[in-house]
C-alpha cells in the first residue's frame, strides 16, 4: 500500500474554506479512496538525528510528501532547505516553490507587465495604457487585485501602501481577462481538467474573491500557452499545478496549493479525484 503525508499550512483558513473544495479535505479523501495510506502533519518541521520530521512522521519514509501551501513566510527558506535535504519524494521540489510560484517568472507568457516594490516606478507606467491590473507578485485568493485606469495613481499608492516593501505587478488589462479565465489542473504529466472562472461582483475571477465557476474549455491559443507551461513545469520536476489562461495569454501559475479539484468534481460527470490519483501514481511509477 503506497503512503502519502500531507503537510498542512497554518496560514490557510482566511477567507473561510469550503470543505467541499478545500484541498486539506478533498486530496486526502481522494488518496484514501484509491487505497493509499494517508497521514496528516504540519509544516512545523524539525531535524532530529539526521531525519526531517513533522511531529512523529519521518518524511523520507513516505512514498510521497505533499505540502499544502507555502506556510509561514518567516521560516520559508529554512523549510525549503529542510525539504530539499529530507530525502523525501515531494509533490513539487523546493526549487519549484522558490522560483515558479510567483508571477514574475512567467511574465514572458503574460500580458505586458511591469513590476516593482516602489509605487512611483509603477505610477510612471500608468499613462502608457488605458486599463491595468495591479496584483501582488506572490499573492493568493485574489487579495489586493485591483483594476486601474491611466489616471489612478492615488489608488495605486493606496493599495501598495497596505503592503509596504511588497513587489506588485502592473499588467495591461484587456477584454478577454475582464470577461474571465480558464483554470487547468495538472497532476504528474496529465491534464486533469479545465473549467472557466468568471468575475463576480468584485470584478475578480478568483473563486475565493467571489468569482463564478462554469464549464468551459481553453481556446487553441490558450492550449498552446498551457503546453509551454507544462513543458517548463515538467523540466522542473513539478507534480501538481494550476494554470490560468485567458485570450491566449497566461494569467497565473499556482504550484503552492491550487484549488480546482473540488470545483471540477462539481462540474464534471466523472471523478477527477480518481484521475488525479491515477496520474500521480503513473508519475511516481508505483
Amino acid at each position: 500500500m503506497p503512503s502519502i503525508l500531507f503537510l498542512t499550512d497554518p496560514t490557510q483558513g482566511a477567507p473561510p474554506l469550503d470543505p467541499a473544495t478545500d484541498n486539506t479535505t478533498i486530496l486526502p479523501a481522494a488518496f484514501r479512496s484509491a487505497g493509499w495510506e494517508v497521514s496528516l502533519g504540519t509544516q512545523n518541521l524539525k531535524w532530529i538525528s539526521g531525519n526531517v520530521r513533522s511531529g512523529a512522521h519521518v518524511l523520507k519514509q513516505f512514498d510521497l510528501v505533499w505540502p499544502l501551501g507555502l506556510g509561514l513566510r518567516a521560516d520559508f527558506i529554512d523549510r525549503m532547505q529542510l525539504l530539499a535535504h529530507s530525502g523525501a519524494r515531494l509533490i513539487n521540489p523546493p526549487a519549484v516553490y522558490l522560483l515558479l510560484h510567483g508571477k514574475l517568472m512567467w511574465a514572458d507568457l503574460m500580458a505586458p507587465t511591469h513590476a516593482a516594490s516602489d509605487p512611483e516606478v509603477l505610477v510612471s507606467q500608468l499613462g502608457s495604457h488605458h486599463h491595468w491590473i495591479l496584483k501582488p507578485a506572490a499573492g493568493s485568493f485574489g487579495r489586493e487585485v485591483t483594476r486601474l485606469g491611466a489616471h489612478d495613481a492615488n489608488l495605486l499608492h493606496s493599495v501598495m501602501s497596505r503592503s509596504p516593501g511588497t513587489w506588485f505587478l502592473l499588467q495591461q488589462d484587456n477584454e478577454h481577462i475582464r470577461l474571465g479565465e480558464h483554470r487547468t489542473l495538472i497532476a504528474g504529466n496529465t491534464r486533469i481538467g479545465s473549467y472557466r472562472r468568471e468575475p463576480g461582483t468584485a470584478g475578480i475571477a478568483n473563486l475565493a474573491a467571489g468569482g463564478v465557476a462554469k464549464n468551459g474549455t481553453p481556446s487553441d491559443a490558450e492550449l498552446r500557452v498551457i503546453a509551454e507551461v507544462e513543458r517548463r513545469l515538467k523540466e522542473a520536476g513539478a507534480g501538481f499545478a494550476a494554470i490560468d489562461t485567458s485570450g491566449g495569454l497566461l494569467v497565473e501559475v499556482n504550484v503552492a496549493n491550487p484549488g480546482g479539484l473540488g470545483t471540477l468534481s462539481r462540474l464534471c460527470a466523472d471523478n477527477p479525484g480518481q484521475r488525479l490519483v491515477a496520474a500521480i501514481q503513473a508519475w511516481l511509477k508505483i
